[in-house]
């Protein structure tokens, strides 16, 4: 599957694609600004601390600009859209741009289909569903929770949390989260919209691009891999299998905070 990879992506960089051995895999680098580590779960079962793992990450992450922490199971299984985010890092898709698309309201099927197909990752507990259209095709989602109450801050402020964002595969609407998040702002009047940027995948600039600020880092996060089929399980779900179970930690979140408060 790694040289699979490689072969995938290699036709949009300019230099032969380096391939360095790891306790826990391989790291690919990719150029001066990013490498990809891809984990292998045999060696997650060699070498189990954790800690071990974030510290051979820190120093890959030394190295480059961008490190993006690749799991077997994932490469097994979304294959199609690990390619097209590495494509996107690369800059290698078509550009529409934000102002080019219209906002709509999307049902939970959809908003879950497009996921599947685009993303791998399904949003937990998404209130409200949004989309953008250009020329009449689905080409990004956002998903935002329950507005929470700030009951004992002054003014009893209300809260919003950016759950998932997602470009159609092979896209990039220039522009498209700036859109979405104005539209859910204006739609429910909160006064800061939150959220969490996947350490695996993000530096989380594009959050600070857009205003918002690093607030905390949380710790990662337990999964569970079937040894046997490579299908991935949370703490809840990890006894709806029989076969022996892989321990894999993510690399943990950035959570990052957008004061509202002046816009309208």
């Amino acid at each position: 599957m790694i040289t699979e990879l490689i072969n995938s992506i290699q036709p949009f960089v300019h230099e032969e694609i380096e391939r360095v051995l790891s306790p826990f895999g391989e790291v690919l680098v990719v150029n001066n600004t990013l490498r990809l580590h891809v984990i292998l779960l045999d060696k997650i079962k060699c070498n189990s601390s954790n800690t071990d793992l974030i510290n051979f990450n820190s120093i890959q992450q030394s190295k480059t600009s961008q490190l993006i922490c690749i799991y077997e199971d994932e490469l097994t299984h979304k294959f199609d859209i690990i390619v097209s985010r590495v494509k996107s890092l690369l800059g290698v898709t078509t550009r529409i741009h934000g102002r080019s698309t219209a906002v709509v309201k999307l049902t939970k099927p959809e908003l879950l289909k497009f996921l599947n197909d685009n993303h791998g990752n399904e949003p937990f507990n998404a209130k409200y569903k949004y989309g953008l259209t250009y020329k009449g095709e689905l080409v990004a989602v956002a998903s935002f929770g329950q507005l929470m109450h700030k009951k004992f801050e002054a003014g009893g402020k209300w809260s919003g949390e950016l759950i998932r964002f997602c470009n159609k595969s092979d896209y990039t609407v220039v522009g498209g989260l700036s859109k979405l998040i104005k539209h859910f702002i204006k739609q429910h009047k909160v006064d800061d919209v939150m959220t969490y940027a996947d350490k695996d995948w993000s530096d989380g600039k594009s959050y600070l691009k857009l205003g918002f600020k690093l607030v905390d880092e949380l710790p990662p996060v337990e999964f569970f891999v079937d040894s046997k089929t490579l299908e991935r399980f949370n703490y809840r779900t990890k006894t709806s299998t029989k076969n022996p179970l892989i321990s894999i930690f993510t690399s943990g979140s950035l959570k990052f905070i957008l004061e509202v408060k002046n816009e309208e």
